[in-house]
């Protein structure tokens, strides 16, 4: 049997009927619908918390971890007071000393802050210009040559001498 539409043929008016059964149902299915999406937003929502409490205990961590860093780094300061800058003294005597001076010892002391350099020269106007280099040195506040003797070997004279150079502030 094969069925036809007529399109010719007036529309008819197609009412819906509900029965309660069919209302029943629909609303059954809807409260199911309803209790799947709220679960699943409350185990979403389980997540989330759970994520956050892991990234709060993380910046607790990092909080906690900066502030041992910042202790540690204040700690190391309090050290490093009073102590001397060796590179910036050494690179000073070694651009201010003359040619003809050599250094035998450097020695430096944290009280008084000063620096002993003794060594040689090969005539007594070399080591008086070391000594007023170093003292006009922005390094240095002051520097006082504190012995030179002659000494001689041979045809050879050399004056060994002391010069004491306060710091300056670094």
């Amino acid at each position: 049997m094969m069925a036809h539409i007529n399109f010719l043929e007036k529309k008819q008016n197609f009412k819906i009927s509900l029965n309660l059964l069919t209302v029943s149902c629909a609303l059954v299915f809807l409260l199911f619908l309803f209790i799947v999406i709220s679960a699943w937003q409350k185990q979403s929502y389980g997540k989330l918390e759970e994520q956050m409490n892991a990234l709060n205990i993380e910046v607790a961590q990092l909080a906690q971890a900066n502030t041992n860093s910042e202790v540690k780094i204040a700690t190391e300061w309090k050290n490093v007071e009073g102590r001397q800058d060796w590179s910036k003294i050494l690179t000073e005597i070694t651009l201010l000393r003359p040619e003809l001076i050599s250094l035998n010892t450097i020695e430096g002391h944290v009280t008084p802050r000063e620096v002993i350099l003794k060594g040689m020269g090969t005539n007594p106007e070399v080591v008086n210009l070391f000594q007023k280099k170093l003292k006009s040195s922005a390094v240095f506040l002051d520097a006082v040559l504190v012995s030179s003797e002659q000494e001689s070997s041979g045809d050879k004279q050399r004056y060994q001498f002391e010069i004491r150079c306060q710091l300056g502030a670094s």
